[in-house]
């Protein structure tokens, strides 16, 4: 959970051949708020971030945040 600075679940992380965080968050935008579903996924941003490595192009939103479960700080006791 630290190395990748994963506080929500579910929170999405990609790294990419050099071990670079390429893309952290939603996976898409079903929730617009915490138990507020939209009928209709519209942007399925973690499926166009794995595209755009794929194909060799930059991801164009990098950072997208997630509705979810709060799991706590990235700091703290290993394994945590």
């Amino acid at each position: 959970m630290r190395a990748t600075q994963v506080t929500v679940a579910p929170d999405a992380v990609v790294i990419d051949a050099s071990g670079t965080v390429a893309y952290r968050g939603r996976i898409d935008d079903r929730y617009a708020d915490l138990g507020k579903a939209r009928r209709v996924v519209r942007d399925h941003t973690l499926r166009n971030a794995l595209d755009a490595l794929l194909d060799g192009r930059p991801v164009a939103n990098q950072r997208v945040p997630s509705i979810g479960c709060y799991l706590g700080p990235t700091t703290g006791a290993p394994g945590r």
